[in-house]
């Protein structure tokens, strides 16, 4: 399978478009591209952009490329990485730059970006060895670089990790948020609630730093409390209070005031990406 490269010489997986809207906060963006392109789209003339490239902005905020699966993200939506998948008695290719498992019936390209790692082997050599997924067909993934040991389809499994995959953070999780999808779509007007990143398409969300939208379901923010997801609404963050103490659930942020709206601004401080 052909791989195609960047001008650095990365390797090239995901298409990507100009961000129309061209600023984040007020800052332009003019190397970078965005946005909400369907998976597999063929977009002429554009130079691709890495699955998980990062953006960062003079004033320290970080952002990610991610693609958003299951349902769409607002704007100011919270969100968590997508599930592993496992994939059970799969075999290496002669050049070792393949994995089949014959009966995957996987969609084409919909592993592009993410990593295998062989986490059961018919020697313990073949366990422990993880490489980024460049494309796949239905039965077959293609990897960045040679298995050092090959694999034996009678006793070796793997796991498809997914880290740059979104969905909206699950109620009351315990797990680490990916980031909020804190960039509006150009194509869908303007405010919070507005489309971010569309259903099984590519966009960025911010991972670190002064977020201007985060959807909050609570209406008692106050300045410096801390930030965790919503027990009654996916996708939603609630304000538990300053210095609360909440052992069962996972502070990702601090929000910088009483909201006013169903948004605050908020500062990042601990997204799993960041």
């Amino acid at each position: 399978m052909p791989v195609n490269r960047n001008s650095r010489g990365q390797v090239a997986l995901l298409p990507y478009q100009t961000f129309a809207a061209g600023n984040y906060g007020g800052e332009s963006i003019h190397e970078h591209r965005h946005h909400n392109i369907a998976a597999g789209a063929a977009i002429a003339a554009e130079e691709p952009l890495l699955l998980g490239s990062t953006y960062t902005t003079s004033d320290g905020r970080v952002f990610r490329y991610v693609q958003q699966l299951v349902a769409a993200a607002l704007l100011g939506s919270v969100l968590e990485r997508a599930a592993n998948t496992a994939v059970d008695t799969v075999s290496s290719g002669d050049d070792l730059l393949t994995i089949t498992q014959p009966s995957a019936g996987w969609t084409v390209g919909e592993f592009a970006g993410d990593y295998a790692y062989i986490d059961e082997g018919a020697v313990a050599t073949e366990e422990g060895q993880c490489r980024r997924i460049l494309g796949n067909t239905a039965d077959t993934l293609h990897i960045d670089r040679p298995l050092l040991i090959a694999l034996d389809i009678t006793d070796s499994d793997l796991t498809i990790i997914r880290p740059f995959r979104t969905i909206l953070a699950t109620v009351g999780i315990t797990t680490p948020v990916s980031g909020v999808a804190s960039v509006l779509n150009p194509a869908a007007g303007a405010g919070p609630g507005t489309s971010a990143i569309d259903i099984n398409s590519y966009g960025w969300i911010q991972v670190r730093g002064f977020c201007e939208h985060i959807l909050i379901h609570d209406t008692a923010s106050v300045a410096g409390g801390d930030l965790v997801v919503d027990d009654g609404t996916a996708g939603y963050a609630t304000d538990v209070g300053t210095g609360a103490a909440w052992p069962d659930q996972y502070v990702f942020g601090t929000a910088h005031m009483a909201n006013v709206s169903n948004t605050i601004p908020g500062d990042l401080t601990n997204c799993l990406l960041g």
